[in-house]
Formats: structure tokens, sequence, C-alpha cells
């Protein structure tokens, strides 16, 4: 009946697939509900500063904590807090979206570049369905945002190509210009425009204004990222800026072995999402994996692949910053923060992520070689694939350059990985019932991680509310105790480094692990001593010794079982609430 309902409204029907891919995206924002104040257990409240700075001063000001510039971002939640009033909903709604044009643009790149509704649909929604994205996309990190406005400037830039239209490489070049303005690693957008030019394509015939039009929005953007990056860096650029040129100095064969590990690392990462496309991806033919490359059988190459991905993240790397100690193989997760932070109390989903990782991987390798089993020079290629592949390849080399690398930085490569797959799929006999089935696997992580995230938010508003209410009661913020984004956006860290940033000295960084994070730690170590008041979700009845409890702030976990936030003050001169 329902096939015969779109067959009779032809729309109905090209509509449908989008609509999934909508509905999916409301259902997420149904269990998740970001409409709740407060934020989520990562950096978005250093941003949130930055927001509250630019309307009350109408001056951009760098946080002291940001790494990354951007302006793009900042402007964009201070203005609609303009027109519907600031709140740490409305932010992290700017995520989401920008989410939403994240999904969109994927989902029309996919069929600019020739792939059913279906596929684009199936692909679309397993970028939904990646934790790190889910994660990201719900808080004011600056990851989702900028994934965005660059899926954005690739969809429009492939179309200008495609159909000559400097209309569409206008609107292009601003999105870039956008993507650029929300984090740095955006340039890699400025180095496949030059080398589209520069290698000429098969049947490319560009005259010189468009790569004018194409290029000048994202150059000034990223000129201006430089030029603000050096002339006034806070205390985080300037370290992050002396770790990583201490890093370029290492001997050739240590940074080689560092650029191995991070590659590696990064295609386990990027495997990770491709988690519900597995069972598609392990049902290539027989035909698929003996195929030679370089007289050698890509099945092969393959064990090779997981040979190399096994190897460099079964141990730590001495130069990667905030990278986690590691124990072998069994230590599942290696690179610090978002992944390992949320699912730490859940290790059977780390060691099945981590699986999922090396095997995706592996297969992303093994698709890889079969593409360059048939190229025979960069100029046959078409010139949307051109800059594709150099984008790519700009924003990998930016991402071995630059010594800090958390999981959240992975995000940037999906996109690429998923037009990958998506190609060998368009071309490996898969029965539809299998790609249903993918689908369905996709729909069932985004179901699951949405339902965690759910949790944390529940406890993480109490929490907020708990602080809040002490606030308001005309307690200093100095005096609360509580979740560590509470604490920051209250001014922990910037009144850390107005105090002359005590316990860090750039000159003698190997005292740390981390030297930035390390004293900031130790910094709310002691504000947690001599706080009057803390919060604490722990499920004992009575307080430790030393404290009171004053108030409650109930909440339900994800089986609508009551839990409650106690608010605790101090009677004595106990060391800790926890």
């Amino acid at each position: 009946m329902a096939h015969t309902l779109l067959d009779g409204r032809p729309w109905l029907r090209k509509a449908a697939p989008a609509a999934l891919v909508a509905a999916a995206l409301l259902l997420a924002i149904a269990i998740i509900n970001p409409f709740r104040e407060m934020l989520p257990q990562d950096d978005g409240w250093s941003y949130a500063r930055m927001v509250q700075h630019l309307l009350a001063t109408g001056q951009y000001h760098l946080d002291d904590w940001a790494a990354a510039n951007m302006p793009t971002q900042i402007y964009l939640a201070a203005g609609l807090s303009k027109i519907f009033g600031y709140s740490l909903i409305l932010l992290r709604c700017t995520s989401v979206a920008l989410l939403g044009v994240a999904l969109s643009s994927l989902y029309l790149l996919l069929r600019e570049l020739g792939h059913t509704r279906r596929m684009s649909t199936g692909i679309t929604l397993v970028l939904l369905a990646s934790p790190l994205v889910l994660l990201l996309g719900f808080s004011f990190q600056s990851d989702i945002q900028f994934l965005g406005w660059f899926l954005l400037a690739l969809l429009l830039y492939v179309r200008g190509f495609r159909r000559s239209s400097a209309w569409n490489i206008f609107f292009a070049s601003l999105a870039a210009g956008c993507a650029i303005g929300t984090r740095q690693f955006g340039i890699a957008i400025v180095v496949g425009l030059l080398a589209t030019w520069a290698v000429k394509p098969s049947g490319y015939r560009r005259p010189l204004r468009l790569l004018a039009i194409a290029i000048t929005a994202p150059l000034l953007a990223a000129s201006a990222q430089v030029i603000v990056g050096f002339r006034e860096p806070n205390i985080t650029q300037i370290h992050r800026l002396a770790e990583t040129h201490e890093m370029l100095t290492f001997p050739l064969h240590v940074l080689a072995k560092e650029f191995f590990w991070r590659c590696c690392v990064m295609l386990q990462y990027v495997g990770m999402a491709l988690f519900p496309l597995l069972p598609a991806l392990l049902a290539a033919p027989s035909s698929f994996w003996k195929q030679r490359i370089s007289r050698v059988p890509l099945w092969i190459l393959a064990l090779c692949a997981v040979a190399a991905i096994i190897w460099a993240v079964s141990f730590p790397s001495v130069v990667t910053a905030r990278t986690r100690t590691r124990h072998g193989l069994w230590d599942p997760l290696p690179l610090h923060w978002e992944l390992f932070y949320n699912l730490v109390r859940f290790e059977h989903v780390m060691r099945l992520l981590d699986t999922a990782g090396i095997i995706g991987g592996t297969m992303l390798a093994a698709i890889l070689f079969s593409r360059l089993r048939n190229l025979r020079s960069p100029r046959s290629l078409s010139p949307e694939l051109v800059f594709l592949v150099t984008t790519f390849l700009g924003l990998l080399v930016l991402h071995l350059l630059y010594k800090q690398l958390n999981d959240t930085y992975t995000t940037a490569f999906l996109p690429f990985a998923l037009l990958l797959v998506a190609s060998h799929l368009r071309i490996v006999h898969t029965p539809t019932s299998l790609f249903r089935f993918c689908w369905m696997l996709s729909l069932a992580s985004m179901i699951m991680m949405s339902v965690r995230m759910d949790a944390d938010y529940a406890l993480q508003t109490a929490s907020w509310t708990a602080a809040d209410s002490l606030a308001r009661a005309g307690v200093n913020p100095f005096n609360v105790y509580t979740v560590y984004p509470w604490i920051h956006y209250h001014g922990a860290f910037s009144d850390w480094v107005a105090a002359g940033a005590p316990g860090y000295d750039l000159n003698h960084r190997e005292r740390y692990v981390d030297p930035l994070h390390d004293p900031a730690g130790h910094w709310i170590w002691l504000h947690e001593i001599h706080a009057r008041y803390c919060t604490t979700s722990s499920l004992s009845l009575e307080p430790p010794p030393g404290w009171r409890v004053v108030s409650f702030v109930p909440y339900h976990n994800p089986l609508f079982q009551k839990r409650y936030v106690r608010v605790l003050e101090r009677t004595s001169s106990a060391v800790s609430c926890y």
C-alpha cells in the first residue's frame, strides 16, 4: 500500500529519503533533548564565555582556554542571542542547526556525484549515527559547526565545477570562509582549490576569474587566521605553537614514526564511524580481494593494513599531546577525549568500537588500494575529484603537523571516508536486504548513543541547576565546587591565568605530561579544598565527613529511576566532598 502511494506521487517518492534523514535527526533531538540550560563536559564553556564577552562589550575576544580562533561561530551565536536572548540552549542549538546543514550537504553532495537516493540516504544516516558526531553536534564545540560549513563549501564547489556556475562557486567561497573562520584546519580548502587549478584535470577549462571568485573569501579568512594567531596569541595558543615547533624539530625517523602512528589511529577512528556499514563492506565478492595492486593481491595488502593498525594503536605516541597512557591493544580507544570520557564506564562498548575501528579502517585502506590500482594520473580525474582529493590531503597534512590530536579532530575526515565507501558500494553488488540491515543498524546505533547522552545530560543539568541555585542565592562561584564546565564557565581558568598561571612555565614543559592542563587541574584541586559548597551525584545517602546536605536536585536516569544531585556545605576542614 505504501509503495503504491509513493508510486502515485513522484514528488513524495523523491522527498522520502531526505525526509527519513530529517526524521532521524528529529528523533535524536527528541531523545537527547538539547533544550536544557547547561553545557556538557567539553570545551563549550570557553566559547560560551566568548559570546558573553562579545554581547557585553561589543568586542571579539579569544578566551584564554581556546586554541582555535572562531569568529564565525561566536558572531553567529551572538547575533542570534541579540534576537532571541542569550542562553546556553541557544548556543547548543546553533550546533544542532549546523549538524542539519552537514547532513543535508552530504546527502546533496552524494546526489551530485551520481549516487542513488537510497545510497545517499544510507550514507548520510551513517554520518548521523557516528558517536563523535552525535556527541559534538549537541554541544557548543566547534567541530560540527566547522563540519557544517566545510561540507556546504564542498557541495557548492563541486556543483560549481560540474555546472560551470559562478554563483555556486561564489557562495561556496563564502561557506569556505566561514569554515576557516570556525577552525583553522579549513585552510585545506585553499590547498584544494590551488591544486585543482595547478593540476588542470582532463576536460578542465576554467578561466582565472572563476579561481578568483573561488579563492578570495577563503584566502582572506586564512590570512586573517594566520595574522591574528601570530600577532595576539593567548596562553593556550602560545603553548600549542611551542609544542608543535618542538615536535617538528625531532629527528626525521621520530617524525616518520609519529606520522605513521597518526595515520593509523585516524584511520581507526574514522573506521569506527563505519560500524553500521561493516556487513555490506565485508560482503565484497572474492574478485574484489583477488585483484592485484603492483602484483600483490589485495587481500595480502589488507592483512598488512590490519597488522599496521593493530601495531600502531597498541602503543602510545611519545609526541602527541593528551594521549592516554596505553597498556597494549587490550586498552581500547587510544585517543583522548570525548569517546573515552563518555564511554569509560562501558568497557564492552569501548572494545566493540575499538575492534570495529580496526576492521573499518582496514576496509577503508583496502578500498583505497583498489582505487589506486586504476588511477593512471591525477589529470585523469574529474575536476571535482581532484578538488576533493587534494582538499583531503591538505587536511591530513595539517593534522600531521599540528601536535595536538584529539578524537574530535577525526570528524573532519568522515565525509571523505563516506564518499569513498559510497563509490565502492556503487560498483560492488550487495543485496538490497543487506543494505537495509545496515541502515537499521545505523538507526539503532544512533538511538543507543542518544540514550547514553540523555543520561549524561540529565545529570549535568541537575549539577548545573544545583550550582546555579547557590550562585543566585549570593554564593561566590569561587566557593562552589561542581562539574568542571560550570567552574570554568564562571571564570576559574581565567582567574588562574590572571594570577600569573601559577605552576606553569613555558620553558620547563617537561615537568608535566601536558603542562597547560596539569596546573589547571591542580588549581581546581586547590579550589575544591577551599570551596564552601560542593555538588555530588554519589548514590550514598550519607554525606562525607566534614560536610552536611543542604538541598537536593532530582533527575531521572534512562531507566526512569529517580536520582539526586546533592548540595553539600562544608562544616569542617575536610579535604574533599567526593
